[in-house]
Formats: structure tokens, C-alpha cells, sequence
């Protein structure tokens, strides 16, 4: 069901009509009516409506991959800076980086969003994340400092610390580590990970 426009540029997927199939829990003329509206969503993305529907349908089958598609599709016909786009930008690289696993696609959308909005919190956060995870920790630690500037509550400021700490710690630096997990503990003093990396430092 998902037109050439749709798969191109998507992540490896064998079969991904039989896939989207599967997943589709629309049955006879409620699945001709969205295989016709994904073929001219394809065709026209300008179609704000169509594009509504699409991605509630394709959210809540949990096809993931067609989802992806329809956001690059979607994307295409953006140009500029917008808060659609923007927004549309978050959502593409969170599908990416937490629904498929290809952090190397959601990895360069987080990046293309955080040239239009350099201090976006949520990008700065899922990008630093995704950094940790890869094991780039000195990339994570620069984002983590654009993170650390920002105005944050007591509470999620300590939890910030406390990861910077464990970054910190990663990259072999104890007295780094323990400098921010004690900063994060005089915010809160029952943040966990705060203290489990206390206790990991002073071991």
C-alpha cells in the first residue's frame, strides 16, 4: 500500500506493503478508502488534511516505517522555516530514533532541526541521548553544556547534573563527575542517580 514516493528514503524494509497490511487494522472498503488516500497523499503532500489522517492512522496501527515515510513526504513540500516544519522535524526524528532504531537517520534530522532552533530542549535532550548511546560522549558532553545554560526547575536540573555526571564519568574525568553529581544532589537531595553516582566515584 505505500507508494514508491512514500518508501523512498526509508530505512532498509523488505515488503512494505505486506507490511503495512499487517499492520492496518482497516479491513475491506475502510482499507481500499486509505490505500487510496496514501496514494494521493503521495502524489499531492500539500494535502494538510490528508496528512492529518495518515498520521493518526499509521501512529495508532504502530507502522512505523510508513509513518516515517509520510513525514518525509510531508517534509518535501515544507520549505523554509516554519513551526510545521520544526515540529514535523521532532516527530520524524523521534519515530526514527526510538521506533525503527536508525539513529543514523535520526541523527541528522535532530542535528537539521537544531540549525533552525539551536536551543530547542527537546532535540538538545533526544540528540545528547542518542549520542550517549553510541558511545560519542565528547559530542554528548558539548550538547550537554548548551543543556546546562538553559532555566530548569530544581528537579530536572539535578537529573541533568546527575547524567552530565555520568558523561563525565565516561570519559574517565572523577573529579568532573563528582563535582556535578554533588551539584545535583544540593538541588535534590533524593536524586538517585545522583547518589548511585556519588557512590560509583568514591567506590
Amino acid at each position: 500500500l505505500i507508494p514508491p514516493l512514500i518508501e523512498e528514503g526509508l530505512p532498509d524494509s523488505e515488503e512494505p506493503e505486506v507490511q503495512t497490511r499487517a499492520k492496518n487494522p482497516a479491513t475491506g472498503d475502510q482499507g481500499e478508502r486509505f490505500a487510496r488516500l496514501l496514494k494521493s497523499f503521495s502524489t499531492d503532500p500539500t494535502d494538510g488534511r490528508a496528512f492529518r489522517t495518515l498520521e493518526e492512522h499509521l501512529f495508532l496501527a504502530g507502522s512505523w516505517r510508513e509513518l516515517a515515510g509520510v513525514y518525509e513526504c510531508r517534509l518535501g513540500v515544507l520549505s523554509g522555516p516554519s513551526d510545521e516544519r520544526t515540529n514535523l522535524l521532532g516527530r520524524l526524528a523521534n519515530v526514527l530514533a526510538d521506533r525503527i532504531g536508525d539513529t543514523t537517520a535520526a541523527r541528522a534530522r535532530y542535528e537539521e532541526l537544531l540549525r533552525v532552533q539551536p536551543q530547542n530542549p527537546s532535540a538538545l535532550s533526544s540528540l545528547r541521548r542518542l549520542l550517549t548511546r553510541a558511545g560519542e560522549l565528547t559530542s554528548a558532553l558539548q550538547l550537554a553544556e548548551l543543556e546546562e545554560a538553559q532555566s530548569l526547575e530544581a528537579r530536572p536540573r539535578a537529573r541533568l547534573l546527575a547524567e552530565i555526571g555520568e558523561l563525565w564519568r565516561g570519559v574517565g574525568d572523577a573529579t568532573e563527575a563528582r563535582r556535578r553529581f554533588e551539584a545535583a544532589l544540593e538541588l535534590d537531595p533524593g536524586c538517585a542517580p545522583a547518589l548511585a553516582g556519588v557512590a560509583a566515584v568514591n567506590g
